[in-house]
């Protein structure tokens, strides 16, 4: 990866060899959606009354799996 500076703002660029070949790009973007479905899901339980680090990993785990 690369980090530039573009109208001042600093942008990390991958490396060509580093983006999926473009006909996994779909199935990436899919997963990547569906992480970030499951990552928002879990946020609001960090923290709460009765939840262990361990029931977040087992969360994250099990999303992770559905993928």
């Amino acid at each position: 990866m690369s980090l530039i500076r573009k109208g001042g703002r600093w942008l990390i660029v991958p490396r060509r060899e580093q983006l999926p070949l473009l006909h996994q790009r779909g199935d990436m973007l899919k997963s990547m959606r569906k992480t970030k479905a499951a990552i928002d899901a879990i946020v609001p339980k960090v923290g709460a009354k009765n939840v262990s680090a361990d029931d977040i990993c087992a969360e994250v785990s099990k999303a992770m799996d559905r993928q």
